[in-house]
């Protein structure tokens, strides 16, 4: 009877917390869209047609994108900036969204968060009861960025994921049963396979752990120190599956499949780069330099605008493109040769600017590229009409009200973290339990950091990309409050027992 109400408890839970994480999208009226979901969806639409010619047996060296024929021009266009993008989520998010449309993707990325979520509260804080957990389920859909990036298409939300799952594996393995052991460090795995920016956050993270466990021994229990090879395997694996399904792309292919110019295109924005051209294009012939009449200030118009007056990656033909790619390590030496500090500065500058941006409003795309919708229309007939719909394209979404909520639930987070750290945990919990405390928080924030210096340093210092994570923070205060409960308190504060703590 027991086990019977413990099912159906967690149960509750778990349809309510993945409703709270789809309000954000039932208030836009659909799941939040980027401009890159479009690319995502056309690399799936893509291996579909690759696999629908090898079903078919046909001998036609054509390949199909949402029955269409893609010539060649466009292989070859396409492959110089489809490495960055994951072809092991781009073809489960095709998959789901001609299954079920754009909310049978958003739903699974909620599904999965709140099933991490609520696997953390029962291994973190076994003696939470269940209005205990309900309390703290409210309070991490409606005060986190957890929900926005869960009803998202896009892979954003599973580095959270990724870094969640290897902290549970690391510290509260014996608390997990056999089977979950193995989910726990499969969502590992699949957070590094979701974009090649996780697998490189999470080995960093956990390679962090591992020297800190080293310096300071009584930092980290020793369970962790027994679990690290494990998820790292984990996370290694991801990003390996990235890499082998790119190469694996490229033969099929004919073409090899290229990262765009990104560290390229932030050294020129930010100034550096621009000091080097001027020098180096009187006696080089790198194929920038024919772009040199342009502004060259900011790295998102230099590899995605169209407007062939701003533009340069995206406006370039093929081969253009493929030497921009190749000559982009010539420019960044040349430009880190030509002007050093500044290049330093600028890193540090983009770094911590990531670390402390809290910004919705801008990142939740209000207009799209003239080509994306064309993408979005071909993939997904009515998915641009019921996007033009949308609360975000009509202003009406409530960022005034939620970006100045998030500050003040983050804020409160941390203030909670830290005097945790220093007074409450030493009163509320034993010795062992402080260390795996410390050490998740160490996990995290190692995360969040190494997160904002890949995308602020090679990418671009846009909010998005450290608040796909940020979710982890308020999650951590809200595990250790529940950490605290009392034992006797757990039967009294069952969802299903007539008594409440």
């Amino acid at each position: 009877m027991h086990s019977e109400k413990a099912w159906l408890e967690n149960l509750l839970l778990f349809c309510l917390l993945c409703t709270l994480l789809l309000l954000p999208a039932v208030l836009n009226g659909l799941p939040f869209l980027s401009a890159d979901t479009a690319s995502y969806l056309r690399v799936g639409a893509g291996i579909a047609g690759l696999f629908e010619r090898a079903l078919t047996s046909s001998e036609a060296d054509v390949l199909l994108t949402a029955g269409r024929p893609v010539s060649p021009e466009e292989v070859r266009i396409g492959a110089s900036y489809l490495a960055v993008r994951s072809p092991w989520y781009s073809f489960v998010a095709w998959v789901l969204t001609r299954a079920g449309g754009l909310w049978a993707l958003a739903l699974a990325q909620a599904a999965i968060a709140a099933a991490l979520v609520l696997v953390a509260m029962r291994v973190v804080a076994p003696h939470a009861g269940g209005w205990m957990r309900l309390t703290a389920a409210l309070a991490i859909g409606s005060g986190s960025t957890l929900g926005v990036y869960a009803s998202s298409a896009m892979p954003d939300v599973f580095l959270g994921f990724g870094v969640l799952a290897a902290g549970l594996f690391l510290l509260w393995s014996e608390r997990l049963p056999v089977r979950a052991r193995w989910m726990v460090l499969l969502v590992v795995a699949i957070a590094a396979a979701a974009h090649p920016t996780h697998g490189p956050v999470l080995i960093g993270a956990v390679l962090v752990l591992a020297f800190a466990s080293w310096l300071f021994p009584a930092l980290v229990p020793s369970a962790a120190k027994r679990a690290l090879v494990s998820v790292l395997l984990a996370a290694l694996a991801g990003a390996a599956a990235i890499v082998i399904a790119r190469e694996v792309g490229s033969r099929v292919l004919g073409e090899p499949l290229r990262y765009p110019p990104l560290l390229m295109a932030r050294l020129v924005a930010d100034g550096p780069g621009r000091v080097f051209l001027d020098r180096a294009c009187a006696t080089q012939p790198l194929a920038l330099c024919a772009f040199r009449d342009r502004p060259l200030d900011d790295a998102q118009v230099i590899l995605w605008d169209t407007d062939p007056t701003r533009g340069v990656f995206s406006v370039a033909d093929a081969d253009t493109r493929v030497r921009l790619i190749e000559e982009e390590m010539d420019i960044v030496l040349g430009a880190l040769r030509t002007d050093p500090l500044g290049a330093l500065a600028t890193a540090l500058k983009n770094t911590f600017g990531l670390l402390f941006s809290i910004r919705l409003e801008g990142q939740l795309e209000p207009v799209m590229p003239p080509r994306a919708l064309l993408a979005f229309e071909e993939l997904l007939p009515g998915s641009v009409a019921a996007w033009e719909r949308t609360a975000v394209v009509r202003g009406s979404w409530p960022f005034r009200l939620v970006e100045p909520w998030l500050v003040v639930t983050t804020v409160a987070a941390l203030t909670f973290l830290g005097w945790w750290t220093v007074v409450g945990g030493r009163r509320a919990c034993a010795v062992e339990e402080r260390a795996r405390h410390r050490a998740l928080l160490l996990l995290v924030f190692a995360a969040l950091i190494i997160n904002a210096a890949i995308c602020g340093i090679v990418s671009a210092p846009l909010p998005r990309y450290h608040m796909r994570a940020l979710w982890l923070v308020p999650l951590c205060a809200l595990l250790f409050a529940l950490a605290s409960v009392h034992p006797a308190s757990a039967q009294r504060g069952s969802l299903l027992s007539a008594e409440r703590s």
